[in-house]
């Protein structure tokens, strides 16, 4: 059972008593825990979300701050409360310990940008690209790039990152980086990071048995890269880097091996039979 402003009531019922009343008292009163959320130099965080767990029978509950950068979480239930606070253009925040009923002020600091292109290394612009940014928190921040092959992402952490730049049909690319603090929200602390990405191959292909008819659930596995045929016993790769590549398939029937060359732009076609 629940109310508004008290913590939740539960009790076991014995279905065959039907007829029995069942009284269930309410909880204490819930608590309230109401702060503010600011930036390195006091100034509010809009937009912030804050997420309160560990409230036992309240579970979690998540706000956003207001323009002045508060926010009040009600029927918190008793503490002690973990809350963290996120905000894209700032690092998180966890703040552990928390009783319910307090004022509590959350200073997040500054999240570090990254700017930069990606291209198509024959020239113009890698469509449907994405980058991603795993800082030295284990963070993962991603963007899409814009129709120019440009990119923005914001709210990283300093230290030792990697960079990561993908697009359909381009093989992925990545960059070690080193990333400075930010001084203040929205600080550029590494600009003008350009990729250009190789067209990639493909492969495509069937596996068959001795008869040549199709064999669904087969493994196909190409250096590190898995798949399994469908049900006409169909499958695809993609992408591949250039180059000769081993190929083999396995299944309940047997096992086959070939090799193929894979091209820039195009994909290779190939027909395992498995012995």
């Amino acid at each position: 059972m629940r109310s508004r402003g008290y913590a939740p009531s539960r009790r076991q019922v014995d279905p065959a008593q039907s007829d029995a009343e069942v009284e269930l008292p309410l909880g204490e009163p819930a608590e309230r825990l109401a702060g503010v959320v600011v930036d390195g130099r006091g100034f509010p965080v809009a937009g912030a979300r804050v997420t309160v767990e560990g409230a036992a029978g309240a579970g979690r509950r998540t706000v956003t701050s207001d323009r002045r950068g508060a926010f009040a979480v009600p029927g918190c239930g008793p503490g002690p409360l973990l809350v963290r606070v996120a905000h894209g253009e700032h690092l998180p925040a966890t703040v552990a310990g928390v009783v319910p009923g307090d004022d509590l002020r959350v200073a997040l600091a500054s999240g570090g940008v990254v700017e930069g292109e990606v291209v198509a290394d024959r020239g113009g612009v890698a469509r449907g690209a994405r980058v991603t940014v795993e800082d030295a928190l284990g963070v993962r921040h991603a963007a899409k790039v814009d129709p120019i092959g440009r990119f923005r992402v914001a709210g990283c952490a300093p230290g030792a990152a990697t960079v990561r730049a993908e697009a359909p049909g381009y093989l992925p690319a990545t960059a070690p980086v080193e990333l400075p603090p930010a001084d203040f929200p929205g600080d550029v602390v590494l600009r003008d990071l350009r990729f250009a990405l190789l067209d990639a191959g493909g492969l495509a292909g069937s596996v068959v048995d001795e008869r040549r008819l199709p064999i669904a659930g087969a493994e196909v596995v190409v250096g590190e890269t898995r798949a399994r045929t469908d049900a006409a016993g169909r499958f695809r790769i993609a992408p591949l880097p250039p180059g000769r590549v081993e190929v083999a398939a396995s299944s309940a029937l047997g096992n086959a091996a070939d090799s193929v060359v894979i091209e820039r732009g195009r994909t290779a076609e190939i027909e395992l039979r498995v012995r």
